[in-house]
């Protein structure tokens, strides 16, 4: 049988009323500050300019429906964490009826090293979208997702299919880069780093104070914070 009363006793059953109400306002007081960082921070995703293939392009003014597109993306780093490339197109809908027209889009991304070089950054993909519209506005898509940034560029070619079929006429189509926020990504480093340093000086300090008891008197509650402590 387990004896409660040859357990080492948890400074939490003794505490004081003004300590208690110390622990209360030091969470609060971490709580709100928290909080202020989060809102007056900065943002969590960065959104690039927008790059506007349009009618009025020479370049583009036949091809935006059979839609071949070379995109570069800004710069970018590990900071950055992930890429986005989306797109928005524009159509001429005079009937302002709801169009939902699935579509195909073959990508090619190619990185871009820091000495210029240009490097197959994975193979081709193709994906299936389905372009919703409605009198006015048609919905953005996401045209392509990298999970991890190995270049600090990158250029990518993208073919739609299958827009031939729309009856009406395509006005312009933008693609705009989406990232994470460098900025919020190292600030979220430092939350890590001295959440870090902090648990540690935590589990420190309970293993000075537990160092003198045998284990078989910790309660069940300082064997599991012995365990948890490390874990953080």
């Amino acid at each position: 049988m387990f004896d409660l009363e040859s357990s080492v006793q948890m400074k939490l059953y003794t505490v004081t009323k003004r300590q208690f109400l110390f622990v209360f306002a030091g969470f609060f007081v971490a709580f709100g500050i928290t909080i202020l960082i989060g809102t007056a921070g900065p943002t969590i995703i960065r959104k690039a300019d927008p790059i506007e293939f349009n009618r009025d392009d020479p370049a583009t003014a036949n091809a935006l429906k059979t839609a071949s597109f070379m995109i570069e993306s800004p710069l970018v780093s590990p900071f950055n964490q992930q890429l986005w490339l989306t797109s928005f197109i524009r159509i001429r809908n005079p009937a302002n009826t709801r169009l939902e027209i699935p579509f195909s889009i073959h990508v090619e991304v190619q990185g871009q090293s820091n000495d210029e070089s240009v490097i197959i950054a994975s193979n081709a993909q193709n994906r299936t979208r389905t372009l919703t519209c409605d009198a006015k506005n048609c919905t953005e898509f996401i045209v392509l997702h990298l999970g991890y940034l190995d270049y600090p560029k990158y250029l990518i070619t993208a073919d739609f299919y299958e827009l031939s079929s729309i009856d009406y006429e395509m006005t312009d189509v933008t693609f705009r880069f989406v990232s994470y926020n460098p900025m919020f990504t190292q600030l979220e480093i430092w939350f890590r780093f001295i959440f870090l340093v902090l648990t540690f000086i935590v589990t420190c300090l309970f293993a000075h104070s537990m160092k003198k008891f045998p284990v078989r008197d910790w309660s069940i509650e300082q064997k599991w914070m012995a365990i948890l402590l490390p874990l953080l």
